[in-house]
C-alpha cells in the first residue's frame, strides 16, 4: 500500500495540475503540418493558425501531447494561460527559428524543442524545458530572452550562439522528482537589468573562450566568491574557493554589478536560498537563491507562477493519498 501511495504521489506531481484547471479548452495533440485549422477560432477551440504567415495564436488551452510546426519561421502568440506538452517541428535538422510572444499576464507552461533560434518576447513561462541539442558554429542559433521571466526545470542549449537576455529573468531551479536538471550553455550574454538563477551547474562543451563572455565576467556571481573559470580544452564554468581550493559551484546566481534593474518581469523574490554544495562536500551560506542578509543587494525572484504550480500538483498528491488512506481503513 506504501508503495501504491509513493507511485501515485509522484504522478499527481508531474502533472500540470494549475495549467489545465485554468484552460478553457483542450487538446491531445496539435499539428500544424496536417491541414483543418482554418476554421478554428480563440473563443470556440482556443487557438487559431494562419497558415500564410505561420502564426499559431494560443488563448487558455492545454494540448496534452504534441504541438508540431511546419519547417517554416514560426510564431506563436500566448494569451491567458497554456499548457502544451513539447512544442517542436518533429525533425531534429529543422533549423527555422521560433519567436513566442506572451501578452500582458498571459502565462506558458512547455517543453520547447528547436534546432534554429528561439526568441522569447514578453513571455512568462511558469515551468518546462528548453532545448536545442545542436552544437556547432551556427551564428544564428541563438535563444533570445526580451523583457520575460522564464522559469524552467533544465535548459540545454547546446550552439556556441549562446543565449542572450534583454531586461529578463532567467531561473532553472524547478526539478521534477528524481529529475536530471540541467544548465547547459555554450555562452552567455546579458544587459545590467537581468538574472540568472540556476539551481545546477553550469556545463558545456567548451568551446567558447572566456573572453567571448565579455561583460559578463565582470558580474557578481553567488555563491559569494564565484567566478568564471576555464582550462585549455576543457568546459567554461562557475567555481567558489573553498579552503583555497577552486570547485564548482553547483548552484548560481548571475547579475550585473549594480544588482540589476528594477524593472525586471517576474522580480519580487527576496529570500535566501537553501544553499548547495561544491565538488569537495562543502556546504555554503545559502545564497544562492537570494540576496546576502545585510548585502542591500536585491534579491533574485523564483518567478510568480513555477513555484505555485507544483504547489498545487503537491496539495493535489496529499489529497489523493489522505483519500486512499482512508478508503483503505474503511476496507479493513
Amino acid at each position: 500500500m506504501k508503495k501504491l501511495i509513493a507511485s501515485i504521489l509522484i504522478v499527481l506531481l508531474m502533472i500540470p495540475t494549475v495549467a489545465f484547471a485554468e484552460s478553457t479548452h483542450t487538446l491531445s495533440e496539435l499539428d500544424l503540418t496536417a491541414s483543418g485549422h482554418s476554421d478554428k477560432t480563440l473563443e470556440n477551440d482556443g487557438y487559431t493558425w494562419d497558415a500564410a504567415n505561420a502564426v499559431l495564436t494560443l488563448k487558455d488551452i492545454s494540448v496534452g501531447g504534441e504541438i508540431i510546426l511546419p519547417k517554416r519561421d514560426c510564431t506563436i502568440n500566448i494569451q491567458g494561460t497554456c499548457y502544451a506538452g513539447i512544442i517542436h517541428r518533429n525533425d531534429s535538422g529543422a533549423a527555422q527559428s521560433t519567436t513566442i510572444n506572451g501578452s500582458d499576464g498571459a502565462k506558458l507552461w512547455a517543453e520547447i524543442e528547436v534546432s534554429g533560434a528561439l526568441t522569447l518576447h514578453n513571455l512568462t513561462m511558469t515551468d518546462g524545458e528548453i532545448r536545442n541539442q545542436n552544437p556547432g558554429p551556427y551564428p544564428n542559433y541563438i535563444l533570445t530572452l526580451h523583457d520575460s521571466a522564464i522559469n524552467l526545470r533544465s535548459l540545454s542549449w547546446m550552439p556556441d550562439a549562446g543565449i542572450d537576455l534583454h531586461n529578463s529573468k532567467l531561473n532553472v531551479v524547478m526539478a521534477m522528482p528524481d529529475g536530471m536538471p540541467q544548465f547547459w550553455v555554450e555562452k552567455i550574454a546579458m544587459d545590467e537589468k537581468s538574472e540568472i538563477v540556476s539551481n545546477t551547474r553550469m556545463s558545456n562543451y567548451g568551446y567558447c573562450d572566456l573572453a567571448d563572455f565579455g561583460n559578463v565576467l565582470n558580474y557578481v556571481v553567488e555563491p559569494a566568491g564565484g567566478k568564471f573559470f576555464k582550462q585549455p580544452g576543457e568546459a567554461v564554468t562557475i567555481v567558489t574557493e573553498v579552503q583555497g581550493e577552486l570547485s564548482k559551484a553547483d548552484h548560481f546566481v548571475l547579475r550585473a554589478p549594480t544588482g540589476g534593474g528594477e524593472e525586471i518581469p517576474g522580480d519580487g523574490g527576496s529570500e535566501a536560498g537553501p544553499g548547495g554544495t561544491t565538488d569537495t562536500g562543502t556546504t555554503d551560506t545559502g545564497t544562492g537563491g537570494g540576496a546576502q542578509a545585510g548585502s542591500g543587494e536585491k534579491a533574485p525572484a523564483t518567478g510568480d507562477g513555477g513555484l505555485l504550480l507544483y504547489g498545487g500538483a503537491a496539495l493535489l498528491s496529499m489529497s489523493a493519498a489522505a483519500v486512499l488512506l482512508s478508503r483503505k481503513k474503511r476496507e479493513s
